[in-house]
């Protein structure tokens, strides 16, 4: 196979995926336009405050925007399992940064501030992870999921799913994607949006939960994602009972 004829076929992946899965496209692009939101939301009134953890919102938002673009380029391209890991990455990240914000106690009891740590403590957290100090396991993820309190277990199993495409299983030991070139399967690409959806739920709930945090017109900014002119809030139960509820 030459590389013309793969790129070509690679350029023309996108094209196919949005004739036979339209809605759910749009719905992909859709979700990119709110987290746009969130970070012009941070861009805008955050800089401003003069809590410590203010910097963390920032960048975790700009982070995950840049993130949901791979993954959105995976899954329009067949990627379906660099597109789970993606979502992944999106799920731990914004968990952790929302917590870092408002209870970073629930890290690690080291992290002892009362209202959040600030940028600078975060990136060291985040470097004691990744030498093993720290371990963000499923039963911290659960606490803070209880201290949240959002459904834990259903988290939890989200996460779970999210992992078997990282780690060996039997989802990542897939036969049926022996063949040597990237391909558009239906019932993969199913798999994957309603992975995405659940990941983006609680996303949005970690994003706008980090951004009341602090002071400004924050809670008339969120009011927006109520309107749903994309009709994305079928998917989004636990962020819209969260701004539901905002005085």
């Amino acid at each position: 196979m030459s590389f013309g004829t793969e790129y070509q076929r690679i350029v023309g992946m996108p094209k196919l995926t949005y004739s036979e899965k339209s809605h759910e496209c749009e719905s992909i692009f859709g979700f990119f336009s709110r987290l746009c939101i969130i970070g012009d939301i941070t861009n805008e009134v955050i800089p401003y405050s003069k809590v410590e953890s203010a910097e963390i919102p920032y960048y975790v938002s700009h982070l995950t925007l840049r993130n949901y673009l791979e993954m959105q380029a995976c899954i329009l391209t067949g990627a379906y399992h660099s597109a789970a890991r993606s979502l992944r990455w999106l799920f731990e990240m914004n968990v952790i940064g929302a917590t870092a914000c408002v209870k970073p106690v629930l890290l690690d009891y080291h992290l002892n501030a009362t209202r959040g740590i600030d940028l600078s403590e975060f990136e060291k957290f985040l470097e004691r992870c990744d030498t093993g100090k720290i371990r963000i396991s499923k039963g911290k993820y659960k606490t803070i999921f209880d201290q949240f309190k959002l459904p834990s277990e259903d988290l939890l199993s989200l996460y779970s799913d999210l992992c078997k495409y990282v780690h060996p299983s039997s989802i990542s030991f897939d036969k049926g994607l022996t063949w040597p070139n990237l391909q558009y399967v239906p019932e993969k690409f199913d798999e994957i949006f309603l992975l995405a959806t659940k990941t983006l739920d609680l996303v949005f709930w970690m994003q706008s939960k980090m951004c009341l945090c602090f002071d400004g017109g924050i809670v008339q900014a969120l009011r927006y994602f109520l309107k749903d002119d994309d009709g994305l809030n079928q998917y989004l139960p636990m962020t819209v009972s969260l701004l539901s509820s905002l005085k």
